[in-house]
């Protein structure tokens, strides 16, 4: 068993307080990265910019003067190295005040399908407030586990079948993609990853998978029906249909089983394939019968 997560997932929340100015999205809505969600009131922030913007434009006003009149000595170095760094620390704060100005507007990381809304117009938000989740469903991880007995026979690509209650029997393929290097020291598991295409977004995270792996490599087998099985104390055994002087006879014969599959039994030894054998009614019949 396992649990569906998303290949990106995150909650979607403030990195500076405010209060928020324009919400820009709906719930459930698709966005593409770099898209506009929510924009938080910047007005005091916009005037400290033009603030410092307006020192900034002064110091290096300053400083371009100094360096003119250095060349003629009537500046000191010592000055105009004052001046110089005045300019750069306005810089510095300027820069600075831009990036807090950009974190006002708060945009989707990635594309993906956005969640409920959790905020609305003129709530203050504090850093860390969430906004709303950010999914990305396509493709889409299966985390789950193996006890570590199947450690030397598991891949990276090996076929992966997953099923979810809420598409009944409908079976989803993926393909083996990671496989943890620690084995878990409680239950001795070996933590692996699927990944699946989900284009019609059907899987979510959160769900509850069962999983199948396919293990080793496809051989051909011979098989049988399990009703075509009699078993004995002596070994399991089968009815098989010859052709004698234009009359058929069933013949009881012995034979090896092995793996079974739903309705499949192998048969690894006591039969050819093209041989016919009785599938049902093997009470009535006794060998050598006509």
């Amino acid at each position: 068993v396992g649990t569906l997560s998303a290949n990106q997932g995150v909650d979607v929340s403030a990195e500076v307080s405010g209060i928020v100015a324009k919400i820009s999205f709906e719930s459930g809505q698709t966005v593409t990265a770099g898209e506009i969600l929510v924009q938080l009131d910047a007005a005091a922030e916009l005037a400290e910019l033009r603030s410092l913007q307006a020192q900034h434009e002064l110091a290096r006003l300053d400083y371009d003067r100094a360096r003119g009149l250095s060349r003629n000595t009537a500046v000191s170095q010592a000055e105009l190295d004052r001046d110089r760094t005045v300019l750069e620390s306005l810089s510095a704060q300027t820069d600075e005040q831009k990036a807090l100005m950009a974190q006002t507007t708060i945009r989707a990381p990635f594309t993906g399908v956005l969640g409920i809304r959790e905020v609305n117009v003129g709530q203050y938000l504090s850093p860390g407030s969430p906004i709303v989740t950010l999914q990305n469903l396509n493709p889409i991880f299966a985390n789950f586990t193996l006890p570590e007995r199947y450690l030397q026979d598991l891949e990276v690509g090996h076929s992966v079948t997953l099923k979810v209650a809420a598409y009944g029997d409908k079976a989803f393929t993926g393909r083996l993609t990671a496989i943890s290097p620690k084995v878990e020291e409680k239950t001795r598991n070996v933590p692996l990853q699927a990944t699946l295409e989900n284009t019609e977004l059907e899987l979510r995270p959160g769900m509850f998978a069962r999983i199948a792996v396919a293990i080793g490599e496809d051989r051909q087998v011979l098989t049988l029906p399990r009703t075509a099985i009699s078993p004995h104390p002596y070994g399991d055994s089968v009815f098989v249909i010859e052709e004698t002087s234009g009359n058929q006879i069933v013949k009881i014969r012995q034979v090896v089983v092995g793996q079974l599959k739903g309705n499949r039994v192998e048969v690894i030894s006591g039969l050819s394939p093209g041989e016919q054998v009785v599938a049902t009614g093997q009470l009535k019949l006794r060998s050598e019968q006509r």
